[in-house]
């Protein structure tokens, strides 16, 4: 009965109103225009992200939006999954000789935090190569209505790739964004949940507007091809978080943390491993002789420098510039030492 009471769900009877769909789960509302499919989407007071839609690029190339359906059905129940207790709010996309485009928005109880999916079905199995869940070309609206800054998270650290500031360039942040203003830090968040099949991305427009992308590829990637399709006769987007945070910092951790409730970090009992690693130093020109220096350095000019009384010489790329025969010598060597 807790439950039950904890949500609000309302379909106005006025004829005017009932073309919408509205749900609140205390401190984010979710409201679904029948009509269109479009969703708005409201952090209390603080952050607004209005007229939002969905988007998939299909195997064969064709581009197709949720909101240029011609039939829009909207359900919604109680549910209970890894992130905690709310409401799951499903949107059906539909429309006669097209695929179903569907919607699942969850929104957790007294949290200012949703997630958001969108799938493809597809009886013919072809699958599609880009699914974006959230997209939207209104500004997004904060109360404070101070200057914003747009996070970029680069997709790796190769190439010794940053972090940066001012996110509104060309290239999206990868996985997980941020749109905050500086005076108060005021943030929000989003970014992908599910990491196992997808490369995702998040970009804010500078001008306003939102592109959560699954299915990206770019230089930050490594990729030179765009992403391949994912087939099957359902094709699920990754969960995207969207979240609202006094402090941007903080939504980042929290972030975190529900990326590890669903994924939990692998299991270590031992000490923090550190030591000495090939690459800033040597990067492609990595010898034997340069693998042996630092190895007999730490052992005869840093005996302190251990860690459960173990120091770890490791060799990046290029570690095969040496031969199996010093390969194994070097092995060996390091083994001798402790």
């Amino acid at each position: 009965m807790l439950l039950l009471l904890s949500f609000c769900l309302a379909s106005p009877n006025t004829p005017a109103d009932t073309q919408q769909f509205t749900a609140n789960g205390g401190k984010v509302s979710l409201t679904v225009s029948r009509k269109t499919g479009r969703f708005d989407i409201q952090f209390g007071k603080t952050v607004a992200l209005p007229q939002s839609h969905g988007e998939a690029t299909l195997a064969n190339g064709t581009a197709t939006r949720t909101d240029s359906r011609t039939t829009h059905q909207v359900t919604a129940t109680q549910a209970k999954d890894a992130l905690g207790q709310g409401l799951k709010v499903t949107i059906r996309h539909l429309q006669t000789g097209l695929p179903e485009l569907r919607h699942t928005v969850w929104l957790y109880h007294s949290r200012a935090e949703i997630s958001v999916r969108l799938e493809l079905f597809d009886p013919s199995g072809r699958g599609c190569k880009r699914l974006a869940p959230l997209v939207s070309t209104a500004p997004t609206k904060f109360a404070a209505n101070e200057p914003l800054n747009s996070l970029f998270v680069p997709y790796d650290n190769d190439h010794y790739a940053k972090y940066s500031s001012n996110g509104w360039e060309s290239e999206p942040s990868y996985e997980v964004g941020a749109l905050y203003e500086d005076k108060s830090r005021a943030g929000l968040i989003i970014g992908s949940l599910d990491h196992d099949l997808w490369k995702s991305s998040v970009k804010f427009i500078r001008n306003g507007g939102i592109q959560a992308i699954s299915g990206i590829t770019g230089k930050y990637t490594h990729d030179t091809a765009e992403h391949g399709a994912v087939t099957g006769p359902i094709v699920s987007s990754p969960r995207f978080l969207v979240g609202s945070y006094p402090d941007w910092r903080l939504g980042l951790e929290r972030y975190g943390d529900l990326n590890a409730l669903i994924s939990p970090k692998l299991a270590w009992k031992g000490k923090v491993p550190f030591g000495w690693n090939s690459w800033s130093a040597h990067k492609e020109k990595l010898k034997s002789t340069d693998a042996n220096a630092a190895l007999e350095f730490i052992r005869d000019d840093l005996p302190w420098f251990r860690n459960d009384a173990t120091a770890y010489i490791n060799l990046d790329s290029y570690w095969d510039n040496l031969s199996k025969e010093q390969l194994a010598e070097f092995v060996s060597k390091a083994k001798a030492s402790g």
